[in-house]
């Protein structure tokens, strides 16, 4: 986990991607690692998959505050976006 997180420290998004959905396919309950995809794709601006990420792991973690106050981050993104891409 500490490397995927160094990677995306570093700003090597697609490598810490890789890494974070390596952790989930033998941790598919990892809050650390759907924290961390979920930021890797808000970094990349895909809002909407940050809130798929988000919404999924929620239901995994009700309790996670963390996961909430990303989430409602990400949707204020997301309908920004959708917002300015409406005329």
């Amino acid at each position: 986990m500490q490397s995927a997180t160094n990677l995306e420290a570093q700003g090597k998004i697609e490598s810490a991607q890789v890494a974070y959905k390596a952790i989930l396919k033998k941790w598919p309950k990892s809050l650390s690692a759907h924290i961390g995809l979920s930021n890797v794709a808000f970094a990349q601006k895909d809002y909407r998959q940050s809130v798929r990420i988000l919404e999924e792991l929620i239901r995994i973690h009700p309790n996670s505050k963390v996961a909430q106050h990303n989430l409602k981050v990400a949707k204020s993104f997301l309908n920004k976006k959708n917002r300015l891409l409406t005329p």
